[in-house]
């Protein structure tokens, strides 16, 4: 991103990283901490489209193995979405803001709740500090036009109910 600022004579450079893949373990682990964090599932179209009309560009990334590292044939446009092989599995979408003069360090896009498809919290996140989360968020937007859940990646009922039906030996 640094590389792409100082080919392009930006002061401002901003990003947000997102993923298209669904819901996994690594996500929660790597992007987290212990017991914090939501995952915000968006509507694709609406979020591109509330990206494009601020000036955000939303794209998704392609990973490079070294061999294919070659400044002769990428063109300096696509170095904000260009990353290591090695982080492909997080199937990241790329939010970029950039401007040639210095603005704040954040962009704010404005969106429609209608953008979102649902929130989940940290697994991890007890689950008492779970409830009164939702339940807070839900008293002070009633209506919702989606779900707010703690996630189940670590609780599944029905892993667990395929699990019981397998015996403990003695």
């Amino acid at each position: 991103m640094e590389t792409y600022r100082k080919a392009k004579g930006l002061e401002t450079l901003l990003a947000l990283c997102l993923s298209e893949r669904a819901e996994t373990y690594h996500h929660w682990k790597v992007f987290t901490d212990r017991n914090n964090g939501v995952c915000i599932l968006f509507h694709r179209t609406k979020l591109r489209d509330a990206m494009k009309k601020s000036k955000v560009n939303l794209r998704r990334m392609s990973y490079l193995t070294f061999s294919e590292l070659d400044a002769e044939t990428i063109p300096t446009a696509r170095l904000p979405y260009l990353k290591r092989f090695a982080f492909k599995d997080e199937g990241e979408v790329r939010a970029v803001y950039e401007n040639a003069k210095k603005e704040a360090e954040l962009k704010k896009v404005p969106i429609d709740l209608g953008v979102i498809e649902g929130i989940s919290l940290n697994p991890w996140m007890a689950k008492p500090v779970a409830d009164s989360i939702i339940a807070i968020i839900e008293q002070m937007t009633p209506n919702l036009p989606f779900e707010i859940t703690r996630s189940n990646l670590i609780e599944s009922r029905v892993w667990r109910k395929f699990a019981e039906k397998y015996p403990e030996q003695s």
